[in-house]
């Protein structure tokens, strides 16, 4: 796999930045259209029970969506955020197609894109990652540090009925490691961190 943080450009390198920044303006994040155009404007979403959307560059993504009408969004679309993209709202990114080089000559099928991306296409102004952020009762919009909190958190309804089980299963602790390995590189802007 590519790595993430190559697939995106820092604002700072590009010779219309400030014009970009004057479009995003106060906000966190938005998309803009292949003439330059803001197609919509997203901010962190503290009030959301999903931690997934309190991302404003997924937020982004999902406005132009609907905007469109089409879960791909058109050619030459660009994602410009305040943070770096969490790792879900690069994903989620990817899954519109921003980013990706597609087919000459055909631009409208999704499984003949190429496997490189347009770094230009995802653009960030400061240099940290987005913060996935938890909403319950008792603790309202505290950053997530544990999966516990995340799970509790998401189906807090039930959250006295979730048991969270330890395994001393090594191939699981093993995967477990790695998967938090690979986390921990990319919240870290570690060279090789992957997606």
């Amino acid at each position: 796999m590519l790595d993430m943080l190559s697939n995106m450009t820092s604002i700072e390198k590009l010779s219309n930045a400030k014009d970009i920044v004057a479009k995003l303006g106060t906000h966190d994040a938005m998309i803009l259209s292949d003439n330059g155009e803001v197609v919509c404007h997203a901010d962190v979403n503290n009030q959301s029970s999903d931690p997934m959307t309190t991302l404003p560059s997924m937020q982004a993504v999902l406005k132009a969506c609907k905007i469109t009408g089409n879960f791909h969004l058109p050619e030459g679309y660009s994602l410009v955020s305040h943070k770096i993209p969490h790792p879900a709202a690069f994903i989620t990114a990817d899954w519109a197609r921003i980013g990706r080089v597609r087919d000459k000559q055909n631009p409208s099928d999704p499984s003949l894109d190429k496997f490189k991306k347009n770094p230009q296409n995802i653009i960030y102004v400061e240099n940290n990652f987005e913060e996935m952020m938890v909403t319950n009762p008792s603790q309202k919009n505290k950053i997530a540090h544990k999966s516990e909190d995340i799970v509790k958190v998401y189906i807090h309804k039930d959250a006295a009925h979730i048991q969270i089980e330890r395994t001393s299963n090594h191939e699981v602790l093993k995967k477990s490691l790695k998967a938090f390995e690979l986390w921990h590189n990319l919240i870290s802007l570690n060279n090789k961190a992957k997606y």
